[in-house]
C-alpha cells in the first residue's frame, strides 16, 4: 500500500483549561506528489494539511515537506500542528472537547482514517486510565496492572 497511519494512543484524557496531544505518526511507502492530512471530529473540521513537496527517509517517515496548513476559524489560536508527524496539540480545553477525533491521511491511492478518542474532565486523571465513550466506540482495554500508580 501507498502509506501507514498510526496512531500511538486510542484515548486520552484532558483537563479543562489544559492541553492534550493527540500523538501520530505516518509513513509514505512511495513518493507522492501531493497528500493530505485532516484532523476532524464529527462536528467539526479543525484543520486540513495540503503537502505539495517532500522527502522521506528509507523508512518512508518525513523528513521535509513543503505544504499549507489550513486551521478552521473554532479552532484557530487553540491547536499545534506537528507537519513532519501529523500530531495535534489542543489547547484551552473545554468540556465540549470530549469526542472522538479522526486524522485522515489521503493520497493519490488511497485514504486511511484513524481516529482518538478524547474525554475532557474538570480536575486531572491520575489513574492514567482513558474512560470509554458512552457509545463504546472506541475502548481501550488494557490490564489495570500495567499502569504504574
Amino acid at each position: 500500500a501507498g502509506h501507514e497511519l498510526i496512531t500511538h494512543k486510542n484515548c486520552t484524557t484532558g483537563t479543562i483549561g489544559k492541553s492534550v496531544l493527540l500523538p501520530i505518526s505516518y509513513r509514505l511507502n512511495q513518493q507522492f506528489a501531493s497528500y493530505t492530512i485532516q484532523w476532524e471530529t464529527s462536528d467539526w473540521t479543525i484543520l486540513y494539511y495540503r503537502v505539495t513537496n517532500s522527502t522521506t527517509d528509507p523508512q518512508g517517515s518525513p523528513t521535509w515537506e513543503n505544504g499549507e496548513v489550513t486551521v478552521f476559524p473554532k479552532y484557530k489560536d487553540r491547536v499545534q500542528f506537528f507537519r513532519l508527524n501529523g500530531s495535534l496539540v489542543l489547547w484551552d480545553l473545554q468540556l465540549n472537547d470530549t469526542a472522538s477525533y479522526q486524522v485522515i491521511l489521503t493520497t493519490a491511492e488511497n485514504i486511511t482514517e484513524k481516529q482518538i478518542s478524547v474525554t475532557i474532565t474538570e480536575t486531572t486523571i491520575s489513574s492514567g486510565r482513558c474512560i470509554p465513550k458512552p457509545s463504546g466506540l472506541i475502548i481501550e482495554e488494557a490490564d489495570p496492572n500495567s499502569f504504574s500508580k
